[in-house]
Parts: C-alpha cells; sequence; structure tokens
C-alpha cells in the first residue's frame, strides 16, 4: 500500500556498476537515490506510518534479540522514520538500557546515552533532528550496546545501506564488540534492489519491516508470549487494525 504516485517521485539515476564507477560517480548517485527514497518515505499517509509503526514495533518488542539484550541502542527518529518513543520508558522498565547516539560538533563522530525517557530527546534549532539531553542521560561506552537499531534512507534485501551520508554509524560499527548484532529498521518501501555499496558501507545482519524480515530471520524471530509479557502489550494494534494490512512494499 502506497499513496505516493510516480509523478511524485524524482526517478534514481541509472545504476552505475561498482567495478567502472568512480568516487565521484558513487557519491553523485548517492545523493540522489537519497533525495528518492526521502521522498518516498515523506509520502505515506499517516495512517499507513501509524499502522506500519506499530507493526514494525510489536515485532521487535516480541523478538529474541531485543529480548536478549540488556543494553538497546536506538535511534531518535524524525517525524518520517519508524521510531521508538513509544518504547523507552517501557523497554526500561522492563529491566533494559535504552541507549541514543548524540551527535557532536566533530563530524562523523557520536557518543551515546542511557535515557529513561522520551524527555530526554530535544530537538535542535531549526533542525528536524533530536539530540540527547546531557543533564536527563547518563553516558555508556560502545562496548557496553548488546544490540544495535540502526536507521537508514534505504537498505536491500542482501543488507546493504544507504545512510544520511555523514558517515556516522561506518565510524560507531568498529567500535562495537564483534558479536553485537546491527539491524536495520525501515518501511518496506525503503528496500532498492540494488545500492552503491562501497568499502567503508557496513552490512546488517538482519533488516526488519512492517512485513518482512531480511536476513537473519532467527534475530527476530518471536519469543513465548509469557516471557515476553513486561513489554508484549506496549503498543498492540487495534482489534480492527491488522499489521499485514499496513504492507507498504515498494521501490523506486
Amino acid at each position: 500500500m502506497n499513496d505516493v504516485t510516480e509523478t511524485e517521485i524524482e526517478p534514481a539515476p541509472p545504476e552505475v556498476a561498482p567495478e567502472t564507477a568512480t568516487p565521484a560517480q558513487i557519491g553523485e548517485q548517492k545523493i540522489a537515490l537519497r533525495q528518492t527514497y526521502r521522498t518516498l518515505r515523506k509520502g505515506l499517509a499517516p495512517d499507513v506510518r501509524k499502522k506500519a509503526n506499530k507493526a514494525i514495533l510489536n515485532k521487535l518488542l516480541a523478538s529474541q534479540c531485543v529480548a536478549n539484550a540488556k543494553t538497546i541502542l536506538i535511534y531518535a527518529a524524525t517525524a518520517n522514520e519508524p521510531g521508538f518513543d513509544d518504547v523507552i520508558a517501557s523497554l526500561t522498565r522492563a529491566g533494559k538500557k535504552v541507549a541514543v547516539p548524540r551527535m557532536t560538533k566533530t563530524a562523523g563522530v557520536m557518543t551515546l546515552w542511557v535515557v529513561r525517557h522520551v524527555d530526554a530527546l530535544v530537538p535542535l534549532e531549526n533542525s528536524p533532528i533530536r539530540n540527547v539531553d546531557v543533564t536527563r542521560a547518563i553516558p555508556i561506552e560502545p562496548k557496553d550496546i548488546d544490540l544495535v537499531l540502526v536507521p537508514g534512507v534505504a537498505f536491500t534485501a542482501t543488507l546493504g545501506r544507504l545512510g544520511q551520508g555523514g558517515g556516522y554509524y561506518d565510524r560507531l560499527f568498529p567500535r562495537l564488540r564483534e558479536n553485537v548484532k546491527r539491524i536495520g529498521i525501515a518501511y518496506g518501501l525503503q528496500i532498492a534492489e540494488s545500492l552503491p555499496i562501497e568499502a567503508h558501507d557496513v552490512p546488517m545482519h538482519a533488516v526488519l519491516t512492517e512485513s518482512t524480515v531480511y536476513g537473519d530471520s532467527e534475530l527476530l524471530a518471536p519469543i513465548p508470549a509469557a516471557q515476553n509479557e513486561a513489554v508484549s502489550t506496549v503498543i498492540s494494534p487495534k482489534s480492527d487494525e491488522n499489521p499485514a494490512s499496513a504492507t507498504i512494499e515498494s521501490t523506486p
């Protein structure tokens, strides 16, 4: 289901073969693809977005990876991204530590902070981005993270990722423990057939949309209901809202 029409989407440029593309060509293509997928994501109807968000969160809350993680790194979503505002406090009550990255003045560098409530995320001036209010948070080292939920402009079914272009996450990933899993979070229409991937682009272990798990499906396999009782009712679709009906799989 997709309320964006073809005339509203700027088509992506022709794909450049990785073996012949120059760094400049790859950079230009990434810029164009970001514009395309941001337009797609922004064009989602509010009711479709709401249902998709619920479906994604419900799958996460009932998953093996969340159940097994003590400290989860989420992200402060913008208005157009799948987000976690509704579950930060609930995950904290369930005994999890919820960490959020904080952008610094050094390009490409983030620090990580444990928050207990969404009020710890405050908007930057004249920006859709929110940052951590350090007076309401506790610093944490990357080595203490157990699971990373990763934002992206687009992903592929083969677990490639197109980020915002700042390199923040690609710089963060090597600072995590080797066994920490990276799960991309996206709407279905953000799944591309292919993306220009460079050597520094770190792949995901799995990608989760409202209707599909790509990659290691065992990470997002549901746990027994009783084990997840503490958080399983935080966000449950109403009886007349079927998460499957929120499917918005599409590619430009």
